[in-house]
């Protein structure tokens, strides 16, 4: 299991605006926590997410590297 932190910086990537169910991430990975103007939130499915969004994300070995 990996740990990673991603900052979402481009306002186009894919993923921007899109809930976590909807943004296409492969399986074996779970974000555990977002970072959003200072506040720390636990994301649901439903979570859209936004630029500037600091996101901690866990994979399994195989797909780390696609992150």
């Amino acid at each position: 299991m990996f740990r990673h932190m991603l900052i979402i910086h481009m306002e186009t990537s894919p993923v921007i605006g899109k809930p976590i169910r909807e943004a296409g991430l492969p399986h074996g990975i779970r974000i555990g926590a977002m970072v959003r103007n200072d506040e720390v939130m636990i994301p649901s499915g439903d979570t859209e997410i936004k630029p500037g969004d600091k996101i901690e994300v866990f994979s399994v070995t195989e797909v780390a590297r696609t992150i």
